[in-house]
């Protein structure tokens, strides 16, 4: 009888989410047919902003750590730092690449070192997972040269932010370690290191292929913001709806309207266009969507709550011609329920994709 229940239960729950899931189909489809104009423009801007900071940004760092993994200095390295790094963040030797590259490349470089570490076998899943979880932030050259110095007009304030940023991860890496702590230690299959004129090849294959789907990503995000501006949208939707869905480009409005508290948990979110990028290493990992969406409000509560503390403590001076950067919109904090609605109804589509990418329940954190 249970089990009937159960399976009740189930069927009226997948019922729900394709419901609601060609509910958003059709409304994105009005959306895009009623304003071609504005969704054009906004690709537009997606592939300027590809072309002028992503491209250029995020390839050479993208073959660069793939080469890494594939060739005799990442085997190498994952030998000789096996001990360290299972001390230090409780993964093996491979995690040394994924950590290194994700502090110089951001969180596509750190998803790409994952994946292709998971699908060596050279991290087990449970050690993958971990990683993912963790090692999901902005680069520090974005956090510190882009935003504090470019934005804020301050490398103090870039540098107080890539610490907000930083700092709660070790706190929340600890109740990790131990919930997802292997009864055993994994066996490690013996990565091989391939000839560097292959290793090379296959890095910038690699490269290319992950950057095109990032690419693709930031286009389609870039073009929601101006079809969904041309409606008559409440005040706070218009501060809140240039951030959400694409970061590196929303992080510009945030800068000129958000203190640097919500600065910083924009940068621990990430933005759904981000999310997306690491949808396949999600899927390679088996870790569920809606773990991951919660483990990244968690991380943004607690960087925002550090940002305050430090700001407290370390005096920082603004930019002094552009003072009304750090000036908070009082629309946008007049309603916080509104904020979380806005946050789950975005969140949306990507867990209606879930069921594609995990089939086990029982797989997972």
């Amino acid at each position: 009888m249970y089990r009937s229940v159960s399976g009740k239960a189930k069927e009226r729950l997948f019922r729900l989410r394709c419901a609601g899931g060609l509910f958003l189909f059709f409304c994105l489809v009005f959306l895009l047919l009623k304003n071609t104009a504005a969704a054009q423009r906004g690709v537009a801007e997606g592939v300027r902003l590809c072309l002028d900071t992503l491209i250029p940004a995020m390839l050479p760092l993208l073959i660069l750590a793939a080469f890494f993994q594939r060739s005799e200095l990442g085997v190498a390295a994952a030998r000789l730092l096996e001990k360290p790094t299972r001390l230090l963040f409780g993964v093996g030797g491979a995690g040394a690449g994924v950590v290194l590259f994700s502090v110089l490349g951001g969180f596509p470089a750190g998803a790409s070192c994952i994946r292709t570490a998971a699908e060596e076998k050279a991290l087990s899943r449970r050690e993958g997972q971990l990683l993912q979880l963790l090692c999901f932030y902005p680069s520090a050259a974005f956090t510190v040269g882009a935003v504090g110095g470019g934005m804020l007009g301050s490398t103090g304030m870039g540098l107080l932010l890539e610490a907000s940023v930083l700092l709660p991860l070790p706190l929340l890496g600890l109740p990790l370690r131990r919930l997802l702590r292997e009864p055993t230690l994994p066996p490690r299959s013996k990565q091989a290191a391939l000839p560097p004129a292959q290793a090379f090849l296959d890095a910038v294959e690699q490269g290319a292929r992950t950057l095109l789907m990032m690419c693709a990503f930031v286009c389609l995000f870039s073009a929601l913001p101006p079809v969904l501006a041309a409606f008559a949208l409440p005040a706070f939707f218009r501060v809140w709806l240039p951030v959400l869905p694409e970061l590196t480009g929303g992080i510009r409005a945030a800068a000129a309207v958000f203190p640097l508290p919500a600065l910083a948990a924009l940068l621990s979110f990430g933005g759904f266009c981000a999310h997306c990028q690491v949808l396949p290493t999600l899927r390679v990992l088996r870790l569920r969507y809606w773990k991951f969406f919660l483990f990244r409000l968690l991380h943004a509560g607690l960087s925002a709550a550090l940002c305050r503390l430090l700001c407290r403590r370390i005096p920082l001076q603004a930019q002094v011609f552009a003072p009304q950067q750090l000036r908070f919109a009082p629309s946008a904090a007049s309603s916080a329920a509104v904020s979380v609605c806005l946050v789950c109804m975005c969140a949306l589509l990507l867990l209606g994709r879930e069921t594609v990418f995990v089939t086990d329940d029982s797989l997972g954190v």
